[in-house]
């Protein structure tokens, strides 16, 4: 059983009707929710106050990302609905992403290129992370069971 004496069949359900019911839609409890990274950047450009972001485009890309997860991080994933289903995560599924600290991170590294002028590159970002992804993954299976792969006939 799970939250509500539900079964897991229940909840997987009731998320899959909550994530279809809101994938399509551009606004969800009154937020805009981005299609593409474009409105998601254009969307935060609107939404930071000027002196703020200029404080932003002083620091580097992975310190912006591990200072904000917990700030703006949190608010793009509970605004845009990136754990419970939307336009914009399922836009991030598309590029490879998986997991809402994953999505977030990409975001925050985003905005900060975003910022400085500096190209996205959303597509080869995206790929990075699932490498990255990938190669914990290959040396988790290492360090728990001694092999690097796994093989399914």
């Amino acid at each position: 059983m799970c939250a509500f004496g539900q079964s897991k069949e229940e909840v997987i359900r009731t998320q899959d009707s909550i994530y279809q019911s809101q994938v399509n839609k551009s606004r969800i409890d009154g937020v805009y929710i981005p299609k593409d990274i474009n409105e998601a950047m254009s969307e935060l450009d609107r939404l930071s106050p000027p002196n703020s972001v200029s404080k932003l485009k002083a620091i580097d890309e992975e310190t912006m990302a591990k200072k904000l997860h917990f700030g703006l991080g949190r608010w793009m994933i509970v605004n845009w609905q990136l754990n419970l289903g939307s336009r914009f995560l399922k836009y991030l599924t598309d590029l490879g992403l998986r997991g809402e600290d994953e999505m977030t991170k990409f975001l925050l590294i985003s905005y900060n290129r975003h910022i400085k002028k500096t190209p996205i590159m959303e597509k080869e970002l995206a790929t990075t992370f699932v490498k990255n992804r990938e190669l914990a993954y290959r040396a988790k299976l290492k360090e728990l069971h001694g092999i690097d792969s796994v093989i399914i006939k």
